[in-house]
């Protein structure tokens, strides 16, 4: 682990050494004759340790390490529900979900990283693991909104409102005061949520979707502007006049 931590702080070529060091050290105690019957719960985090070295030196972009991530981190799961590590088994859980929702376009992946999402957050209460209980629910979030905008079919708008849910889930640990930043973002997502739901066929609630979307992405400007975050705070003005003159153009009549 302070292999890892270290590869972390160096980046680069120079952290990829210390990253193969940590996993040619995890392998080796994995190795171990009788290690999953005589010491499962060492068994279990080795596993999940492991595959979060493979994924650390992946950067996401590394297909055979990702691969290898996503065998350590299935192994994890299976030796800590042997060994009764629900900790373990939700972290590995989370990791997979992880893994999975960058890996590739195919919707049955993105099916497998919510189904892993949904299982992690089981064992992470929000009264008991707040901030664990948070990241699953914008992990979760995210991979619902691209599963919706993937599809564009009659599951669209279920997906968009399930990644809703999820954001205002995450809401209740990520606040404008406690964690300004991620707060903007997750406000960015939920502006981008109405405005998709604005272009669906047959909607309804055009008005009320744009009008949402455009508090959002206004309470999102108010944290970037402040921050300094020059590129994100244009982003929301461009999406805010988008919506605007959408409102704009509508008849009054609608609802």
């Amino acid at each position: 682990n302070c292999l890892m931590d270290k590869g972390k702080q160096l980046g680069g070529e120079a952290g990829i050494i210390y990253f193969d060091e940590a996993i040619a050290l995890f392998e080796k105690v994995l190795a171990q004759k009788g290690l999953e019957q005589d010491f499962p719960e060492l068994a279990c985090h080795a596993s999940n340790n492991l595959g979060t070295a493979h994924l650390a030196k992946s950067e996401n972009n590394d297909l055979e390490a990702l691969n290898a991530a996503l065998e350590s981190f299935r192994r994890a799961t299976a030796l800590s529900a042997q060994a009764n590590q629900p900790d373990i088994w939700a972290a590995a859980h989370v990791n997979t979900g992880n893994v999975l929702a960058n890996a590739d376009e195919k919707a049955f992946m993105r099916i497998q990283a919510i189904a892993a999402y949904c299982a992690a957050i089981e064992v992470y209460p929000l009264s008991f693991f707040p901030y664990q209980y948070g990241h699953t629910q914008y992990g979760l979030a995210t991979i619902l909104q691209a599963h919706a905008m993937a599809l564009q079919n009659e599951l669209t708008e279920l997906y968009l409102l399930r990644a809703i849910g999820s954001y205002e889930e995450a809401l209740k640990v990520f606040s404008e005061g406690s964690d300004p930043l991620m707060w903007a973002r997750i406000q960015t997502y939920l502006g981008t949520i109405y405005a998709a739901h604005s272009e669906l066929d047959g909607t309804t609630s055009v008005r009320h979707d744009c009008e949402t979307a455009i508090a959002h992405f206004q309470k999102a400007a108010r944290v970037f502007e402040t921050e300094g975050y020059t590129e994100q705070l244009a982003t929301c003005s461009r999406a805010t006049k988008t919506m605007q003159q959408k409102l704009d153009s509508l008849p009054s009549s609608d609802v």
